[in-house]
């Protein structure tokens, strides 16, 4: 949207925008002072929104009822049990209330987090009240002088207007948007937007590290903090900042650093199994890369000629070109360093293909629902893993998916004790 038209017209390069993000829809040239083209803006908007999911669908007027009475609670939260006596009175049993639950938070007209087992006993009717609540600890001048560090006591002040009762749930909403993790064994939380943007002092060994970059067309902000949100149990001594982490996974250590004014992200790993850790690295950041509309970003591989080796400024080939490459039997890429060398795309590959790692936990998680389909197989899994099965409620694949974040949270290991588990119990079969 281009505004101030009643001042001057700017011509902009639609076809060139157009190519680069897709999901533009269309351009409009507005004036905020006189109103010139605000109708027209308004009607492109009221004609896209019929686009949506959801829009236009035909509800059963059970839910309709269901929602009014909600409304007339004119309450901000309630339990998620109140919730369902009152679907129950509307003869909807838990199975369909859990369905209207997960259709209207899709909606946005109550929030209900049926995949968190925190989150799913409270359902927020008022949404932007449990918003609001977060935007105080983001927009808390103590907190952001103190580099997004906070504690429980200084929540109970700034959320003194808020019932006690629902403190956890407002922290555990900040985690489940990535916006903060909680130091382990401590009562204290970071938020990685606050932290400080200044590199601390560290030393690393940049010699037989793996190298991997992703090059960004536009680059969305907060990549890097919400990675580092998800990845929090893996942070080494200490060391992140704004803009980057170091982490350590089965003595392998990782240096991720995000670049915006370049829109980069670098990745260096040094350490004992260098590609699966990778793997796991672009497991998480391709899930956040999901999580945004039609992004344009490419997986970079540094070269590995003799002349790219010891250069600080390395001829880069796109991973999905190397790739394509070895498909096509291509053994060899041109480097621009020396006179357009071949070099060899396998070698190029060796530590980066994705078959080890990037999918390992997914895997692990598609291999416990199809194999530990039974509540005995539940129970025995979680016996194994030292964890109280009755704390996981909610259908199998619920459980199992919570179960695997409790331990991402609170085990750098978990893949591994996973892995020894099923081989424990499911001995026939190989993951």
């Amino acid at each position: 949207m281009l505004n101030k038209i009643d001042e001057r017209i700017k011509s902009i390069d639609e076809l060139s925008l157009r190519e680069k993000f897709k999901n533009i829809i269309a351009f409009h040239k507005v004036s905020a002072k006189t109103g010139a083209g605000i109708a027209d803006l308004i009607e492109s908007i009221k004609s896209n929104i019929t686009k949506l999911p959801h829009i236009g669908d035909k509800l059963p007027e059970i839910w309709l009822d269901i929602r009014k009475e909600l409304e007339k609670l004119n309450k901000d939260y309630i339990n998620y049990e109140e919730y369902e006596n009152i679907c129950q009175k509307h003869k909807q049993d838990k199975q369909k209330a859990k369905s209207l639950s997960e259709y209207y938070h899709d909606l946005g007209v109550f929030l209900n987090f049926q995949d968190n087992h925190i989150l799913k006993e409270v359902v927020f009717l008022n949404p932007e009240w449990a918003t609001n609540a977060v935007y105080k600890i983001l927009d808390t001048k103590e907190i952001q002088s103190n580099n997004g560090k906070f504690d429980i006591n200084q929540v109970k002040t700034i959320w003194k207007d808020y019932p006690e009762t629902q403190h956890k749930n407002f922290l555990e909403l900040m985690k489940k948007f990535e916006l903060c993790f909680q130091i382990q064994d401590k009562n204290t939380y970071i938020i990685p937007e606050l932290l400080s943007p200044h590199k601390p002092n560290f030393d690393w060994d940049y010699e037989n590290n793996l190298i991997f970059e992703y090059n960004y067309e536009f680059m969305p902000a907060g990549i890097l903090s919400r990675f580092t949100v998800r990845k929090n149990h893996l942070l080494k001594d200490d060391i992140y900042w704004k803009y980057g982490l170091i982490m350590e996974w089965e003595n392998t250590k990782a240096l991720v650093i995000s670049e915006p004014l370049n829109r980069k992200i670098k990745i260096n790993i040094k350490g004992n199994d260098k590609k699966t850790f990778l793997g796991i690295i672009r497991e998480d950041i391709e899930y956040i890369h999901k999580t945004f509309n039609n992004l344009v970003v490419k997986e970079m591989i540094p070269c590995n000629c003799g002349e790219c080796k010891n250069n600080n400024n390395p001829t880069f080939f796109e991973y999905n070109e190397l790739k394509q490459y070895q498909n096509e039997n291509e053994k060899y890429i041109k480097c621009s360093k020396i006179k357009l060398k071949n070099v060899d795309v396998n070698d190029l590959l060796t530590g980066i293909d994705n078959n080890t790692g990037l999918s390992s936990i997914s895997k692990i998680k598609e291999f416990l629902i199809d194999k530990f389909s039974d509540e005995s197989d539940f129970d025995d899994l979680c016996r194994e893993l030292g964890i109280k099965s009755s704390i996981y409620t909610g259908n199998f694949k619920i459980k199992i998916t919570n179960l695997i974040q409790d331990m991402e949270s609170n085990d750098p290991d978990y893949i591994q004790k996973l892995k020894n588990t099923i081989k424990k119990l499911k001995p026939k079969f190989d993951i």
